[in-house]
């Protein structure tokens, strides 16, 4: 289900070997985001401190979770 409309926010951290990553939200939450969830060569270019827009979703029990990622710049 989705909590909001496309915003932006920053790459908090990277778990590259896991395939996950937490994108720091504007609205200062934490989401939790897959590699899946944004194209295979933008993931293997996406580093700490990249601003990046998304989809807000609810997580699966583990807190919301970032949809549809792209790169910004």
């Amino acid at each position: 289900m989705t909590l909001k409309t496309r915003q932006t926010g920053i790459v908090k951290t990277i778990h590259r070997a896991k395939g996950f990553a937490f994108i720091r939200g504007k609205d200062n939450t934490d989401y939790f985001m897959h590699k899946s969830s944004i194209a295979s060569d933008e993931w293997e270019v996406l580093h700490e401190g990249q601003a990046v827009t998304f989809v807000p979703m609810e997580g699966k029990g583990k807190g919301p979770r970032a949809d549809n990622v792209q790169l910004l710049g």
